[in-house]
């Protein structure tokens, strides 16, 4: 079956009953982007579905249903800063990539293991200190993975969603990913979910003097 099946056949709608609410070009493609760009963050409920065509879920674009669509408005001024740099799961990422520290040595471990304990849910899902033991095991793995392999495209990609200046705006998940991407120095593979209309506009004019987005990860040519 081909994946995203089910938004390949909303898209076809879309471009017969809205054309202008959907991407040019490939909306599935994976685009290469530098981590330490990705300096927003889209919050749950500063949508609302009365305003925007593509599908909302937490109030936020939906990270599947709503890939390939174009929306105008201000949803990308409704952002806030997102630095990962400041955060201690960064901090216990950069010490298992640079110096192998175990992870009951972080800080990070131990916030968590404080919230489980009080039977308050951490760090995706966790709820009891086994949890936490499987979680440090995945986030192992994805480390070894990388030092093997590099960043590669996968089919459960990192999203984010590109305002009208071309900045990008995490949408959700992927943050284990960014994180690396940042101590690592690579470029990590995104999927840009929902495009403003403004900026829609300025990728795909070819004719148009576009010096001031030379690079940018994201230009139709």
């Amino acid at each position: 079956m081909l994946p995203y099946l089910g938004q390949r056949l909303r898209l076809q709608w879309y471009r017969i009953a809205h054309p202008e609410a959907v991407v040019q070009g490939n909306p599935f493609r994976q685009i290469w982007v530098d981590a330490a760009t990705i300096t927003q963050g889209l919050p749950r409920n500063s949508l609302q579905q009365g305003n925007h065509l593509a599908p909302l879920r937490y109030g936020m674009f939906c990270k599947k249903r709503a890939i390939g669509m174009v929306e105008g408005g201000d949803w990308d001024q409704r952002t806030r800063p997102y630095i990962p740099q400041t955060r201690l799961l960064f901090q216990a990422l950069s010490g298992r990539w640079h110096r192998e520290t175990s992870w009951e040595e972080t800080e990070f471990y131990r916030s968590v293991m404080e919230r489980v304990e009080a039977g308050t849910e951490a760090w995706n899902g966790c709820r009891q200190p086994a949890d936490i033991l499987k979680r440090c095991r995945r986030a192992d793995n994805l480390i070894e993975r990388v030092r093997r392999e590099g960043f590669r495209i996968t089919g459960i990609p990192v999203v984010v969603c590109i305002g009208s200046d071309g900045s990008l705006i995490k949408l959700g998940n992927g943050q284990h990913r960014i994180m690396l991407g940042i101590i690592t120095g690579q470029r990590i593979p995104v999927l840009p979910v929902v495009r403003h209309r403004s900026w829609e506009a300025r990728r795909s004019n070819r004719s148009e003097q576009r010096a001031d987005l030379a690079g940018h990860p994201d230009l139709l040519t």
